[in-house]
């Protein structure tokens, strides 16, 4: 099993930091995590105690790399790790949400 760490956070992608930025969560648990051409990050989903999902339920879009940052709920993380977890470690992790995995657009109204 596997998680993805996210850290180093943001508001936007181009702002600049003082400081490293704010640590993120660490999502999971997964069955791989594929990184396609520097712009998507590809996740095989497994439920919160590291089972399998049933076939209907196993897809998950992907999380966007932009501008060479990762965009999850609201901030833009600058780095992130992949790592191995073990059974012991999943209650530690972060259930992944599919509403925060796309930036919104910006309101137009006034």
């Amino acid at each position: 099993m596997l998680s993805l760490n996210l850290f180093h956070g943001r508001a936007t992608p181009d702002e600049e930091l003082d400081d490293w930025g704010s640590d993120g969560p660490v999502l999971g648990p997964f069955s791989f995590i594929q990184v396609t051409y520097g712009s998507h990050i590809k996740l095989g989903f497994l439920l919160p105690d590291g089972s399998e999902p049933p076939p209907e339920q196993d897809w998950l879009p992907d999380l966007c790399i932009d501008e060479g940052v990762v965009f999850y709920d609201g901030v833009y993380y600058g780095d992130f790790t992949i790592k191995a977890v073990q059974p012991a470690d999943l209650p530690q992790l972060t259930p992944i949400q599919r509403h925060v995995l796309q930036p919104q657009p910006q309101s137009t109204t006034p």
